[in-house]
């Protein structure tokens, strides 16, 4: 099934697209994936703001760092080039295992991993630990913090902390909160720059479960929030709200734009 850019998704085409994901799960082991993201902020070195988010050049900086080790395969993006018309280093793969990614999300200051899925939680949570003892170096030597929160505490959203990705660029043409749409018809998504998530994909194996799954997680989002967030500070303030990256989410006028 495929949607074009400008075609609404329906009911009936998101239940079949779920379906054939599902289907073919059937018969095999359940699998457990965790996409961690966490913000990058600078150390207080060379000048840079303690605390504050690091710019995309920094992070394409901590990429060719890391990249030094010669185990990754630099990943750029075609479709986003930078002033000199250069397609833009977006992010590493691993050149013996496809399946083990270093990226970023919305904002280039929001380090994203990507890791093959695991049979146990346990296995899932060591490959993290694998990676980050090879970032984390590499991180120190560009002056640069891996930020155990959810959301950049000093910097506040901006253009310029997007991601050099085309999708990303895409998505900010497309959608605006509607609280901006007079003021802001290009959009301005781009405040999902500063938030960050850890994700945990799990493995429905058939269609019935696949329901059971969904109607428990959607039931259990309050007491998790509740329970897990961590982004209460945020743009040198302490929020009322104890997620806002929910927030971010909710205001992003998805119907006006059928998606």
């Amino acid at each position: 099934m495929t949607k074009t850019i400008n075609e609404p998704l329906t009911k009936e085409s998101v239940v079949a697209l779920l379906r054939s994901k599902v289907e073919r799960k059937i018969g095999h082991k359940r699998l457990i994936g965790l996409e961690p993201e966490i913000p990058l902020v600078y150390d207080g070195s060379n000048g840079n703001e303690l605390g504050s988010a690091v710019s995309v050049e920094s992070y394409q900086k901590l990429l060719r760092t890391l990249a030094q080790e010669g185990v990754w395969r630099e990943q750029y993006d075609d479709r986003s080039v930078d002033q000199a018309g250069n397609a833009q280093l977006v992010g590493l793969v691993h050149r013996e295992n496809e399946g083990l990614a270093v990226t970023c999300d919305f904002g280039a200051c929001t380090l994203e991993l990507n890791l093959p899925p695991e049979t146990t939680l346990g296995k899932a949570e060591e490959g993290i630990k694998d990676i980050l003892r090879k970032i984390v170096p590499a991180a120190q030597e560009c002056g640069i913090v891996l930020l155990g929160y959810g959301i950049q505490p000093v910097s506040l959203p901006s253009r310029s902390l997007m991601a050099p990705k085309s999708r990303y660029a895409a998505l900010s043409r497309r959608f605006y909160t509607r609280e901006h749409h007079d003021t802001s018809p290009d959009g301005d998504v781009y405040f999902h720059s500063i938030n960050a998530a850890e994700q945990v994909h799990i493995d429905p194996l058939n269609e019935q479960e696949a329901v059971r799954m969904v109607n428990l997680y959607n039931g259990l989002a309050p007491v998790l929030i509740a329970l897990f967030s961590n982004s209460q500070v945020w743009g040198n303030t302490v929020d009322r709200r104890r997620e806002p990256r929910e927030l971010f989410w909710d205001r992003v006028n998805f119907l006006e734009k059928k998606v």
